[in-house]
């Protein structure tokens, strides 16, 4: 039993060998399994390879087809530059003249308009700016930072250094 499974197992995988390297020549098969995703052209369906092989071919026809057409008309068109054409007659004019009188009043309609205003603004902003003093006596200088600042307590002119100040606190500990 096991040997029959095994015998089986070979003779599909010779078969799916076999259809690879038949179908590796056919590009109906290649657009197929890139369509598909299939690994293998083995398992393809017969109706997925027909499908393809009617859009492949029948696209092919149509390009052929629609080239002679397009070819017709483009040699139908150069014969044709060189004849005169028919003057246009009046009415025509008059209607192409107010075809375009409408379009051009529908474009200014549509049109938006962009109004631009510059304004200038003038804002006052404040500074601090740092101005030393030079000064040799004690009073000048300490009048001076009294005046830029208003009263300082706790400041020595002389030194520049800040007293220590002993601080009670008020609640018991």
């Amino acid at each position: 039993m096991l040997a029959e499974i095994n015998d089986r197992e070979e003779r599909r995988l010779e078969l799916r060998n076999a259809i690879n390297l038949e179908t590796r020549s056919n590009q109906v098969y290649r657009i197929t399994q890139s369509w598909t995703g299939a690994d293998s052209a083995a398992d393809l369906h017969p109706d997925q390879v027909a499908r393809t092989a009617v859009v492949w071919f029948g696209s092919l026809g149509a390009v052929v087809a629609l080239t002679g057409i397009l070819l017709a008309l483009a040699a139908y068109v150069v014969e044709d530059a060189d004849k005169p054409k028919p003057a246009k007659s009046s009415l025509t004019k008059l209607v192409n003249s107010l075809r375009r009188l409408l379009i051009v009043a529908r474009r200014l309609q549509r049109r938006e308009r962009i109004v631009v205003e510059e304004k200038i603004k003038e804002v006052v902003v404040k500074e601090l700016v740092h101005v030393p003093l030079v000064a040799r006596e004690d009073d000048l200088a300490l009048e001076a930072v009294k005046a830029s600042q208003g009263s300082i307590t706790g400041l020595s002119v002389a030194t520049g250094k800040r007293r220590a100040e002993k601080q009670t606190d008020p609640s018991p500990s």
